[in-house]
C-alpha cells in the first residue's frame, strides 16, 4: 500500500491533470494546458510563474485557493508542458504562465491577490517582464471589454520597464552599443570597455535573465553562464575560444562578458556560399574553403575529446571564422566534462537534426553524441541545407537525397553512418577525417 501511495505521489509531481481530477474538477484541454470553468467572461487574469523544480508543491497550494473561490483557471498539463511554457516555446504570449486565474466582473480582487501573495512569496519564478507585477511571481493582465484606463487598476502594480530605459552602461565598466540577439532568456549585446592600459576594446555581453533555464536540480541560467566562464578559461589552452573578460550579476540577472570576435559564423558563410547552388556547382576555391574549415572543426573536436570534453552542440551557428581565417568555437555551455562527470545532469538538449537519440534521452554523454552531430554538420556544409530538411531517420532515403545533392558516395555513406542509432557503428573522427581527406576538388 505504501509503495502504491509513493508511486501515485510521484506521478502527481509530473502529471498535473491528476491533481485536477482528484479535486473533482471538470476540465477541457489542448496540447499544453488544462482549462477549468469559463475563461472568457473575465475582467482580469492573474498569471503565476514558478521554477520547474518547485511546481509539485506550488500547484496544489495555488489550486486550493482557486478552488475555494470557485474561479476559472488555466494550468499546464504536465512537467513537459511546463518546461515548454517556462522556456517560451509555446508562443501565444504564454511565457511563464504556469497557472492563470480568471477573475470575473465585480470580484474581490484585492483579497485574492493578498492570499496569493502570501503563498507565492515562498516560491521563485522567472520574471514575466512584459506584464505588470502585483507580487512575487504574480502578474496581471486586463481582458475586460471596456477600454482600459490606468485608473482601473484594482491592484497595486509595478509596471514593466520599457527597453529604452535599459542601462546603457553596466557596472560603470561596459557600454552597451547594440542588441545582437533579443531573447526571453537573455539578450546578447555588443559593447565596449576600457582596459587597464586605457585602450578601448569591443566585447560581447551575454545576459542570463533571472531564473531562466531553471531545471529540476534547481540550476538556472546563472549556473550555465558560470560553467561557460569556467569552461572557456580551461579550453583556451586546447582550442581557440573567446577570451572571458568578466562574469557579473545585477538585479538577479547574470552577465558573461567576452571578447568580441571579428568575423562571421559558419552558418552565415554557408548561406552566402551556396545561394541555391549544389556542391558540384561550387568553385574550387569555395570547395577548398569548406574542406579546410571542416578539417579544422574535426581537429578541434578531436582535441576536446582527448582532454575529456564532449561538445554536445556541434552546429554551423556555433563556429566562427575570424578575420584571419581561423576557426573559433563559441557558445560552449552544453559541453560536458567526462573527467569530472560535470555538469550532472548535462545542461540542456541540443539542436534538432544534430542531437543524437541518447542526448534526447539525457543519457550520460559520450563522444558518439558528437559523431552524430558531425553527420548533421557535414550535411549543412556540403549542401547548404539544415539536416532537419532531410529524412535523417530513413537511412536509404537520406542516402538517395544526399547523393543527389553531393554526388560523392564515400562521403554520403559516412554521413549516413553518423546517424546510426547504434553508437558503436558511427564513424569516429579519424574515420571521418580520412573520408574528407580523400575528396577530390575539381
Amino acid at each position: 500500500m505504501e509503495l502504491v501511495q509513493n508511486l501515485k505521489q510521484k506521478k502527481r509531481e509530473y502529471d498535473y491533470e491528476l491533481i485536477v481530477k482528484e479535486m473533482g474538477l471538470g476540465y477541457s484541454e489542448d496540447d499544453y494546458f488544462i482549462y477549468h470553468g469559463n475563461t472568457e467572461q473575465c475582467n482580469w487574469v492573474i498569471h503565476c510563474s514558478v521554477v520547474i523544480s518547485q511546481l509539485a508543491n506550488f500547484i496544489p497550494a495555488v489550486l486550493t485557493i482557486i478552488h475555494s473561490k470557485n474561479l476559472s483557471f488555466r494550468l499546464v498539463k504536465d512537467i513537459e508542458s511546463a518546461n515548454f511554457v517556462l522556456q517560451d516555446k509555446v508562443g501565444n504570449n504564454t511565457f511563464g504562465q504556469v497557472i492563470s486565474i480568471y477573475c470575473p466582473y465585480n470580484f474581490g480582487y484585492s483579497v485574492l491577490a493578498e492570499e496569493l501573495k502570501k503563498i507565492t512569496s515562498l516560491y521563485n519564478g522567472p520574471r514575466i517582464t512584459d506584464l505588470p507585477g502585483i507580487g512575487d511571481n504574480l502578474y496581471v493582465e486586463y481582458q475586460g471589454k471596456k477600454p482600459f484606463h490606468p485608473d482601473m487598476w484594482p491592484f497595486k502594480v509595478s509596471l514593466p520597464k520599457p527597453f529604452d530605459e535599459f542601462k546603457k552602461v553596466l557596472f560603470g565598466k561596459y557600454m552597451i552599443l547594440n542588441i545582437v540577439k533579443e531573447d526571453r532568456k537573455g539578450n546578447v549585446f555588443t559593447g565596449k570597455y576600457i582596459t587597464n592600459f586605457f585602450l578601448v576594446k569591443k566585447c560581447i555581453i551575454k545576459q542570463g535573465k533571472y531564473l531562466m533555464w531553471s531545471d529540476m536540480k534547481g540550476r538556472d541560467v546563472k549556473d550555465r553562464l558560470t560553467w561557460q566562464r569556467d569552461l572557456l578559461d580551461r579550453l583556451k589552452y586546447i582550442v581557440r575560444v573567446p577570451k572571458v573578460i568578466d562574469l557579473i550579476e545585477s538585479e538577479g540577472d547574470t552577465y558573461l562578458v567576452m571578447e568580441r570576435i571579428s568575423g562571421d559564423t559558419l552558418d552565415m558563410m554557408l548561406r552566402g556560399i551556396y545561394k541555391e547552388r549544389t556542391w558540384p556547382e561550387l568553385s574550387s576555391e569555395r570547395k577548398q574553403f569548406i574542406i579546410r574549415v571542416l578539417t579544422d572543426i574535426l581537429s578541434s573536436v578531436n582535441r576536446l575529446h582527448d582532454h575529456g570534453y564532449i561538445h554536445r552542440d556541434i552546429t554551423p551557428a556555433n563556429f566562427m571564422i575570424n578575420k584571419r581565417g581561423e576557426l573559433v568555437l563559441i557558445d560552449m555551455e552544453l559541453c560536458y566534462s567526462l573527467n569530472e562527470n560535470y555538469p550532472l545532469p548535462p545542461f540542456g538538449d541540443g539542436t534538432i537534426g544534430f542531437m543524437s537519440p541518447e542526448q534526447k534521452e539525457k543519457q550520460t554523454p559520450s563522444p558518439a553524441e558528437d559523431y552524430y552531430a558531425l553527420g548533421g554538420l557535414m550535411i549543412a556544409m556540403f549542401t547548404g541545407i539544415p539536416p532537419v530538411r532531410f529524412h535523417i531517420d530513413d537511412k536509404e532515403e537520406l542516402q538517395t537525397e544526399l547523393f543527389g545533392k553531393i554526388g560523392i558516395s564515400p562521403l554520403v555513406e559516412a554521413i549516413c553512418k553518423c546517424y546510426y542509432n547504434a553508437v558503436d557503428e558511427r564513424p569516429d573522427i579519424n574515420a571521418i577525417t580520412q573520408v574528407i581527406s580523400a575528396i577530390s576538388i575539381s
